[in-house]
């Protein structure tokens, strides 16, 4: 599974709990590498951070979904984020 995001205390939180679930975890930390990194390892799952700098979550899973191999792979958003608009515009 592919691992995004800029914090790199929120990436190692949240790969050892995947981890702990026998999940293989490749974590990057922007956008831009993981759209890179995504179509070279095709991951079973992607779990996004909505706010990073350059490409955003949001961007990174518009992108995905764009390229037939990922319509139908999972992809989580997750986000520390209040606004009810930001969680809204990841569906």
């Amino acid at each position: 599974m592919l691992l995004v995001d800029d914090s790199a205390i929120a990436r190692r939180k949240v790969s050892t709990i995947l981890q702990n679930l026998h999940c293989e975890v490749t974590e990057v930390e922007d956008g831009k590498k993981a759209l890179a990194l995504a179509a070279k390892l095709r991951p079973e799952l992607v779990v996004l951070d909505v706010k990073m700098p350059e490409v955003s979550g949001l961007q990174v899973l518009q992108a995905l979904r764009q390229i037939d191999a990922f319509t139908t792979i999972p992809i989580v958003v997750m986000t520390g984020e209040a606004d009810a608009a930001v969680v809204a515009s990841s569906r």
